[in-house]
């Protein structure tokens, strides 16, 4: 009974998600395809990344579990995690740097084209961390959504379900002019197969960083998105689709090695209470 429950809340999670997403980005959208004229209403779309944070906490307030919303809300600002873990953090520089230079290898490119000034760093990490997707999606996906999958499908299945629903819900992106997705003519199942792979990466941090309640370290996926956001700043593979699928066997081959070491059962060597 309370396994259906759950399964419940979380159908109503993404549908909750994507739909407050989807209408704030429509408008946008409508005037990309030339539909209607641009106007104030395009503004609407910068409030779509909420959807995922307001879903998860609307949901958890109207289960009304004591505590529920606030420690929810609290798992995004815990520093309390096993600080050998923050070398995980810099996984995607390490990646997106390395698919960079092999890019230059194989078609020359002006990086400073794309690339964030130097200067521009420490602000625009600190706005797309609040802003940007990290702070307002995680919330949702991981801090909601996660141990919820977990609770049915072991950690690989949960992580690449949840994947594969996090890739479709940037879909109006790609419709969307000026948006990264649309600015490199990405094809919408690289951007997928991408966030799937990432998925496995999160679950694995985070399912070995729990607190003693057996509760998801938000903050870390948060610091994960957002080290994943500032390196496409700093070294732009995306811009290219070698850069891309480079990134991506990168990627498959570190997860490929994390399966093997910590297990696709619970990608963690320790227990894991959902």
């Amino acid at each position: 009974m309370i396994f259906e429950e759950e399964k419940k809340n979380l159908l109503v999670f993404f549908i909750v998600s994507f739909l407050i997403s989807w209408l704030l980005w429509l408008p946008s959208v409508l005037v990309s395809a030339g539909l209607i004229a641009p106007g104030p209403i395009q503004i609407l779309g910068n409030l779509a990344i909420f959807g995922p944070f307001i879903a998860a906490f609307l949901l958890s307030s109207i289960k009304g579990e004591k505590g529920e919303v606030k420690r929810l809300f609290l798992s995004g600002w815990n520093f309390k995690f096993k600080k050998i873990w923050i070398i995980t953090l810099f996984i995607p520089i390490f990646t997106s740097g390395i698919a960079l230079f092999i890019v230059s290898i194989f078609e020359p490119m002006n990086r400073f084209q794309y690339a964030t000034p130097l200067i521009m760093w420490v602000p625009n990490f600190i706005l797309f961390y609040f802003i940007g997707g990290p702070f307002t999606e995680e919330y949702g996906w991981r801090g909601y959504a996660l141990d919820r999958l977990q609770s049915r499908y072991n950690a690989l299945y949960s992580s690449l379900i949840l994947g594969l629903i996090w890739g479709l819900w940037h879909l109006p992106l790609f419709f969307i002019s000026g948006s990264v997705q649309s600015q490199s003519n990405m094809p919408i199942y690289e951007f997928v197969l991408l966030q799937m792979v990432l998925s496995i990466l999160y679950t694995w941090i985070l399912n070995n960083n729990r607190d003693k309640g057996g509760n998801i370290n938000v903050f870390l996926a948060i610091m994960f998105h957002a080290m994943g956001n500032f390196s496409s700043m700093i070294f732009p593979y995306w811009v290219t689709g070698l850069g891309r699928w480079i990134i991506f066997i990168i990627n498959i081959l570190i997860v490929v090695i994390v399966c093997i070491m910590y297990g696709v059962k619970r990608l963690s060597k320790t227990s894991i209470n959902t």
